[in-house]
């Protein structure tokens, strides 16, 4: 894929509608790489986008993606068997909540009653 950079057109330019032509080239992948894309529009300016070549897709063989689907399979197995770990832990261990006492501890650096501070701004602001 090739990207050209074109100056920027007129505000007055008008779109002309697609002709026949134009609408040939998305028919096949044969036509559209002799056929130019879309005007594509950034803050750096237009890009006009050109397919030059498709190449047709092919699965990889086993010995290639081998350690890749080990690696996938395992992290899969460790995931589902802490997600059980702990589903029997919190099953099995009873918890209780002390209202009360949760309710009077003060929090650090912040005073029961007043509003917090803002936290201090990022670098650069």
């Amino acid at each position: 894929m090739i990207l050209e950079r074109r100056p920027s057109p007129p505000s007055s330019a008008i779109r002309k509608p697609m002709s026949m032509s134009d609408s040939l080239c998305f028919q096949s992948p044969s036509m559209m790489a002799s056929c130019p894309g879309p005007l594509i529009t950034t803050a750096d300016g237009h890009y006009l986008v050109k397919l030059m070549e498709t190449k047709a897709s092919a699965p990889k063989p086993l010995a290639a993606v081998n350690a890749q689907i080990r690696h996938q399979l395992y992290n899969q197995k460790r995931a589902r068997v802490e997600k059980a770990f702990y589903r029997e832990l919190k099953n099995s261990v009873p918890v209780r909540v002390n209202q009360a006492r949760l309710e009077a501890i003060e929090l650090p650096g912040v005073a029961s009653g007043t509003k917090s501070k803002k936290p201090p701004a990022l670098p650069g602001q």
